[in-house]
């Protein structure tokens, strides 16, 4: 099964918002989300497709807290969450506390 992710133009943080030092790079969590979620195997045979919007806080052992997942795909919006919830997020730069919010749209070909 072949999974491709493409990213829509979202990623919001507070920190950016705040006028902080943008030192870690965006790009980095965001590759670090999309893999999470690309290497989990799909609870479903059939083909998600669609746009999820994710908003999640990591907290100091660096494991990700799922806010909310919205999607108009109710398996790709399951699938996001269980990929997520709990998951390690390998990336050094990231803010323990901050709110992000990460807008993807997601295809799967199988």
């Amino acid at each position: 099964m072949k999974m491709v992710t493409l990213i829509a133009a979202l990623f919001l943080t507070t920190n950016l918002f705040a006028g902080n030092d943008e030192t870690c790079s965006s790009n980095s969590i965001k590759e670090n989300i999309i893999h999470l979620i690309e290497t989990a195997p799909p609870f479903s045979d059939f083909d998600l497709e669609g746009i999820v919007t994710i908003q999640f806080e990591v907290d100091d052992n660096h494991h990700i807290h799922v806010m909310q997942v919205s999607s108009g795909n109710t398996l790709l919006a399951n699938h996001v969450m269980s990929s997520l919830q709990n998951k390690l997020l390998s990336c050094d730069c990231v803010m323990p506390g901050t709110t992000y919010v990460l807008r993807l749209q997601y295809v799967q070909y199988s």
